[in-house]
């Protein structure tokens, strides 16, 4: 899959080069990681995915269980879904047939989970109500990625495994690595966790970031030139390979930002894999600044051709808020923070693109869920009505009438026969 003598000293693992690349693709991705060694014991996280674990154990055992079958027999990364939707992708770490551990990413969604979706999951593994509310909290801070994003994101993660950071010991002979991988052994350090000293600041990180995702040009390359453009004008040949691994977090962390404001992922892709290919051919600082430029301003400049307001968007995102916040009070001012919009302006849109007023669908939505649970579930009609959001039933049996025309009970009977 990869060679692995840059990330081994004496036979084990350099945990600080490993820590370093995990620490970095955390941050970019926006994703739990974690190392477990040849025993499958987790020894390193970064994140609190894996809190998971200790709260449902049977996702746990299905991991392992699924590691240990598999691990011996691939090359390649590993994708795991369990019976809890959650899925786990599993990096190995061989090097010369031996088995060192595994690096594993998650947990993450394919899609994010509806509340049918969870209530379903619920009665499957009979999971009582009273943890209904944190499990919901839970898997509300899971990230769902796409079949693209993932991709992206195991591409990505595979390159700074195979190209480590400049400045970390190897024995990997210089004159066999091209671009990146170039004079990593000449650039040995003897203290390996200064290699990933702050690159980005994280609060100006998230200010610059959002600047972008906003396509406000003038901003962001006035933060360029503050803030980034500095940190690569070393003159040395150990500051350019470094300068050079620091563009390629750059350009992660500005492609995964503009995926999420709705720019085509298709076309994302294909800008990080065009400037991959720039900053590991670049050969002086002029040239690669230049690349840095130009990835900024085709980042930022990609979000201004969208539609001012991509509608679309917009009622995906209030969809997907009301569907993780079912059981809870549903603000519109809340939701249209969420989306960053006016609570003016996202309530005329709302009503103007679904023809129904924002609260209506709320109801419409509770109600939708209240008779799934129901038809399939023994609770009670009051435990109902307080899971998908109403605070007492009587109002709850009178939103159901109005949506369906016969009360909560009669809907029951009826499903029954």
């Amino acid at each position: 899959m990869y060679a692995l003598s840059h990330l081994l000293s004496k036979n084990k693992l350099d945990l600080d080069i490993l820590y370093e690349i995990m620490k970095s693709a955390h941050y970019s991705f926006g994703i739990s990681i974690s190392l477990f060694n040849d025993k499958n014991i987790k020894i390193k996280g970064y994140g609190h995915g894996h809190d998971l674990f200790s709260h449902y154990p049977e996702v746990y055992k299905e991991y392992m269980a699924h590691i240990s079958q598999n691990i011996h027999h691939s090359n390649t990364p590993i994708l795991f879904e369990s019976s809890f939707r959650v899925r786990y992708l599993t990096f190995p770490l061989f090097h010369n047939e031996k088995y060192y551990g595994f690096i594993s990413l998650g947990p993450f969604l394919e899609n994010t989970l509806t509340e049918h979706q969870l209530n379903q999951i619920i009665q499957t593994k009979d999971l009582q109500l009273s943890e209904r509310n944190n499990f919901k909290l839970l898997f509300s801070r899971i990230p769902a990625l796409s079949k693209i994003r993932l991709f992206h994101i195991e591409k990505a993660l595979t390159a700074l495994i195979e190209c480590p950071p400049p400045n970390l010991s190897s024995s990997v002979d210089s004159s066999e690595d091209k671009g990146l991988e170039l004079s990593i052994t000449n650039t040995m350090s003897k203290d390996s966790s200064q290699v990933f000293s702050t690159f980005l600041n994280y609060d100006f990180e998230l200010l610059f970031l959002d600047k972008v995702a906003t396509g406000d040009v003038e901003q962001v390359f006035a933060l360029y030139y503050e803030h980034i453009h500095p940190l690569f004008s070393g003159h040395s040949s150990d500051d350019f390979v470094n300068a050079q691994f620091n563009a390629v977090i750059l350009n992660t962390l500005l492609s995964r930002k503009i995926i999420h404001s709705e720019v085509d992922a298709d076309y994302v892709i294909r800008l990080f894999y065009q400037f991959i290919s720039a900053i590991k051919e670049a050969s002086t600082q002029d040239e690669l600044s230049m690349i840095l430029e130009d990835m900024i301003s085709k980042y930022t400049n990609s979000v201004l051709h969208i539609d001012s307001i991509n509608h679309v968007g917009v009622i995906k995102k209030a969809s997907k808020y009301v569907h993780n916040h079912l059981s809870e009070p549903i603000r519109l001012k809340e939701v249209a923070d969420y989306i960053g919009l006016s609570p003016n302006y996202f309530s005329s849109l709302f009503k103007k693109e679904m023809n129904l007023a924002f609260a209506d669908y709320v109801n419409h939505i509770r109600i939708k869920e209240s008779q799934y649970l129901l038809k399939t579930t023994e609770q009670s009609i009051l435990d109902i009505a307080l899971s998908v959001g109403f605070n007492n039933q009587n109002y709850f049996t009178t939103i159901f009438k109005k949506v369906t025309g016969i009360t909560p009970k009669q809907y029951r009977i009826k499903s029954i026969r």
